[in-house]
C-alpha cells in the first residue's frame, strides 16, 4: 500500500514548508498523487493575478511533480467512482465534485490518502478509504 496525496495536503505542506520527503523519510512507502489532485495545483498556480507568483508557483509545482508518480483516471477507476458517487448520494454526504475522482483513485490503487485538516470530514466519509490526516 502507498501514500497517495490529495491537493489539501500538499497545499498545507508548501505552506509549512515542509517537503514531501518528511512523510516517508526512509522510503518504507511509495508516494503517489492522483491526476485531479495535479489539475487542482495547476488551478491554484494560474489563478494568481500576479506573474511574478504564478512563475514562482510554476516551478515550485513542475519541481514537486518531477519527484512524484501520477495516478491517471481511468477508465479502469471510472466503475470505483461511479459506485463511490451512489454511495456517497444516496448517504446524504455528497463529497466536492474534485475530491470524489481523487478518493476513487486513491481507494482503486489500494493506497491510503494523506489530507489536510480541512478536507478530512468528507474523506473520512468514503467506505473503505484509507485516510490519513497531515499533522
Amino acid at each position: 500500500m502507498g501514500l497517495a496525496l490529495d491537493t489539501s495536503a500538499l497545499v498545507d505542506l508548501e505552506r509549512s514548508g515542509s517537503s514531501i520527503e518528511t512523510l516517508a523519510p526512509d522510503g518504507e512507502v511509495e508516494i503517489f498523487v492522483p491526476a485531479i489532485a495535479v489539475a487542482e495545483l495547476w488551478i491554484g498556480t494560474l489563478s494568481s493575478s500576479s506573474r511574478k507568483v504564478r512563475e514562482r508557483r510554476e516551478t515550485s509545482l513542475l519541481r514537486l511533480l518531477a519527484g512524484l508518480t501520477v495516478l491517471a483516471f481511468t477508465h479502469e477507476i471510472a466503475p470505483t467512482y461511479a459506485k463511490l458517487f451512489v454511495q456517497q448520494r444516496k448517504a446524504g454526504k455528497p463529497i466536492p465534485a474534485n475530491d470524489l475522482p481523487i478518493a476513487a483513485t486513491a481507494l482503486y490503487h489500494g493506497h491510503e490518502l494523506l489530507v489536510g485538516r480541512s478536507d478530512e470530514a468528507h474523506f473520512r466519509s468514503v467506505r473503505g478509504l484509507k485516510v490519513r490526516v497531515l499533522v
